[in-house]
């Protein structure tokens, strides 16, 4: 059972944003960047607002007919 917890517990927080990892420094998370950081300022730091990337995502993937493409060259 404890082997249960810990597995789905690691799934948990790469799933979370403080559990992701740094995209800069991809040995600490998140947490880990903002400790460091509150630290170096001396100053409590907190996240008010994030945006979420995906990657790929506001590309529009034409849709091509080979077999047309290749007719209009031939012409």
């Amino acid at each position: 059972m404890e082997r249960f917890i810990a597995d789905n517990t690691l799934i948990d927080q790469r799933l979370t944003l403080l559990g992701q990892f740094y995209v800069m420094d991809d040995k600490k998370t998140i947490a880990q960047v903002i400790a460091d950081c509150s630290k170096e300022w001396d100053d409590d730091l907190k996240i008010t607002e994030y945006v979420r990337f995906e990657l790929g995502e506001g590309i529009e993937k034409k849709t091509e007919n080979f077999a047309e493409e290749v007719a209009l060259q031939m012409k």
